[in-house]
């Protein structure tokens, strides 16, 4: 397993080496923009204004790089970075798929995830690498919860989610999604699990979606909106 990751790295390290600049205009351009004022000035603007509508986990993350080299650096050092970040997506991916697989084809599933045409993204300056691996653990934690609704698991699976949305935030959806998944679960278990132990992680999903539609009702240049 961690001779994927080391390959999937390996690969878009390569990749990434070969530009320095940006492609999907002008989505790379607002990134970068946001996490040089991190890194510079320590707020979220762009061209000075406060912006908070394309992500706010993601140049939080990656603003100290800028603060810590020049442009060229900081944009060489984050494409590392993202490369891991995509390839480690291959490890909660094996738990998953290790649940019903051997070990050999958990590994391909590994290795499937760490190479696929997605992890491109990893070369260029958006969310995607990031939010990859943050996705697919918000899939393993889930699994677990499902199995298992300790206090601690639940807690894990709101706290995931709520990063991934920060980082994308169209991964709002993924709340519901998890209360999908709950109430799937309790239909098709035999013997049938009691819903209430999932009270937990039902009662943050009706939460966060109340705090997010008032937060997108009230706020202006609001994440997502």
């Amino acid at each position: 397993l961690a001779a994927v990751v080391v390959a999937g790295t390996a690969v878009q390290v390569v990749r990434g080496a070969s530009s320095t600049l940006p492609v999907v205009l002008g989505d790379e351009l607002i990134y970068s923009g946001v996490a040089k004022s991190v890194g510079l000035d320590g707020a979220l603007r762009f061209r000075g204004d406060v912006h908070l509508g394309h992500s706010i986990l993601h140049p939080l993350l990656l603003g100290p790089f800028f603060a810590a080299a020049d442009a060229v650096g900081a944009l060489l050092t984050i494409k590392v970075v993202q490369a891991l970040a995509m390839a480690l997506a291959a490890v909660p991916a094996y738990l998953v798929s290790r649940r019903i697989s051997s070990h050999g084809w958990s590994l391909t599933v590994a290795a499937l995830t760490a190479l696929a045409p997605w992890t491109g993204y990893a070369t260029l300056l958006t969310t995607e690498a990031l939010f990859y691996p943050v996705f697919v653990t918000v899939a393993w934690a889930t699994v677990r919860m499902l199995e298992r609704p300790t206090a601690g698991r639940q807690a894990v699976t709101l706290g995931l989610a709520i990063a991934a949305a920060l980082i994308k935030p169209q991964a709002f959806v993924l709340l519901p999604g998890i209360a999908t998944a709950v109430a799937l679960f309790v239909l098709t278990s035999r013997p049938r699990p009691a819903l209430r132990r999932y009270g937990l992680v039902l009662g943050g999903v009706a939460l966060l979606a109340l705090a997010a539609a008032a937060i997108l009702l009230g706020v202006e240049n609001a994440p997502g909106g």
